[in-house]
């Protein structure tokens, strides 16, 4: 590069920089066009998945308060999370978890302070517990 001219070695980077701009530009355009291109499959399978949506939320009914009891499966922090509140809005929870202890990826004394504290607002923690169905009681 140094036996270049000044001014191509000036430019050179310039040059480059467009280069590399425009094969983006192309990338994202080939991208682009990908998607708009979908087979009517594709498209057939996309109205199936709303239409369950759709069903899947007029399931929700809008309550007027907490459900008197619910069961919650997985001791994750979303699970531990979704106990405390209900427990605290009055529902009876019972939390399920299949591994050995809440909370798997924090420590083993965040794991147990979880559950006590659960256990303390009235929470009824089952770790070792594998669900394996749910049944309607009437």
């Amino acid at each position: 590069m140094k036996n270049l001219p000044l001014s191509v070695r000036l430019w050179l980077p310039v040059i480059i920089l467009a280069v590399v701009v425009l094969f983006t530009a192309a990338a994202a355009i080939t991208r682009t066009s990908g998607l708009i291109q979908q087979s009517s499959e594709q498209l057939a399978r996309q109205q199936e998945r709303l239409q369950l949506a759709f069903e899947w939320k007029g399931l929700a009914t809008p309550r007027e308060a907490a459900p008197e009891r619910l069961v919650i499966l997985g001791g994750g922090p979303i699970g531990v999370e979704l106990a405390q509140a209900f427990s605290r809005l009055g529902s009876r929870v019972t939390l399920v978890e299949m591994g050995p202890r809440l909370l798997a990826r924090e420590d083993d004394e965040v794991s147990a302070f979880a559950k006590a504290t659960l256990e303390a607002e009235g929470v009824t923690v089952l770790t070792g517990h594998e669900a394996l169905a749910c049944q309607g009681s009437g």
